[in-house]
């Protein structure tokens, strides 16, 4: 954990948090090795980053004092995705999200497993373990990203998003290709891991989302779009966007 989660509900009072869950409470003792009076960074979920120093920690719990907090940064990137394995699909959530994903759409894509729509990771809010320890990791973003699971593909929560692009080896042109205005936010769609169907490629076209490819090797998934992320942000870095 590069920043430890805290969330509104463990608030106590006067910013004081008691934090009973045992795996975050087992990370301080048993990872960080902390103790009364130590200062740690903390992601005050959906509200900031910041710091905060333990007053007590037991193997049970720990009771931690809020010193500050600001705003991280925004989420900037939007996700449509071809359901895949669940085991992928808790990649892209946990990684997608602390490289700043905020929307997740996972939707039935023509070559996506069936049985994949009643995955335990979609029920009682499982999706959110993943989702939280992409914001620890990222120690950067604060907020919890969106998640919605469709039969088919909705492109009514994008609508004000002008920049969509779908991932696609059969492309002409590259992410390098594009002239993407990173002060504004885009949209992505991932197919399944049995790809995308012609069809479904027109769909994307006929809603406004230009074709590219990322590689000219066939990747899995997650590192498709791992890729995408990071080439966006290397594109980012290098034309000093004002995120920095």
């Amino acid at each position: 954990m590069n920043s430890f989660l805290i969330f509104d509900h463990e608030n106590r009072n006067n910013q004081q948090f008691s934090i009973r869950d045992p795996k975050r409470v087992g990370h301080l003792n048993q990872i960080l090795r902390a103790k009364q009076g130590d200062e740690i960074r903390v992601c005050h979920v959906d509200k900031g980053l910041g710091t905060a120093i333990i007053h007590k920690l037991t193997d049970a719990e720990a009771i931690i004092g809020l010193l500050g907090l600001k705003v991280g940064l925004e989420p900037w990137c939007h996700l449509i995705m071809g359901l895949s394995r669940p085991p992928t699909c808790k990649k892209v959530l946990e990684h997608g999200t602390s490289m700043g994903i905020g929307y997740y759409q996972f939707f039935r894509a023509g070559l996506s497993e069936k049985s994949y729509m009643s995955s335990k990771l979609f029920q009682h809010h499982r999706y959110l373990e993943p989702i939280y320890n992409g914001l620890s990791q990222s120690g950067r973003y604060y907020r919890t990203p969106g998640l919605e699971l469709k039969n088919r593909v909705s492109f009514e929560a994008v609508e004000h998003l002008q920049q969509r692009y779908i991932l696609s080896p059969s492309a002409e042109e590259s992410l390098a290709d594009q002239d993407i205005d990173f002060d504004q936010n885009l949209v992505l769609a991932v197919g399944p891991e049995r790809g995308w169907n012609r069809s479904e490629v027109y769909q994307f076209q006929d809603a406004g989302f230009k074709e590219v490819k990322i590689a000219r090797s066939l990747l899995r998934v997650e590192i498709a779009l791992f890729a995408a992320l990071g080439a966006f942000e290397a594109f980012r870095l290098s034309k000093k966007a004002s995120f920095l």
